[in-house]
């Protein structure tokens, strides 16, 4: 499709017919987004606790270890709920 001449079409403006812009849509992204987050901060942590630790100590870290991978989940059940809230 092309635009008259001397004007300018946004890409960024458009959405399809079918699935409209709206204002649940934005809060099911920035849901999404949130999610993602926290995933990667308990992702992050993790690898953290288990880079720093020397090996005799690695059993002892299995608590912080836990919470790292809760933090995760827990992020992956807010991204899915946005991507719920989304559809």
């Amino acid at each position: 499709m092309r635009a008259a001449a001397g004007t300018v079409t946004l890409a960024a403006i458009w959405s399809p017919p079918d699935h409209p812009f709206t204002r649940i849509g934005t809060v099911a992204a920035v849901v999404v987004a949130i999610g993602c987050l926290v995933v990667l901060s308990g992702v992050l942590t993790t690898v953290t606790i288990l880079r720093s630790a020397k090996p005799p100590r690695r059993k002892g870290l299995r608590p912080a270890l836990t919470v790292g991978g809760v933090i995760a989940a827990a992020g992956a059940v807010i991204a899915a709920l946005g991507a719920w809230l989304y559809r």
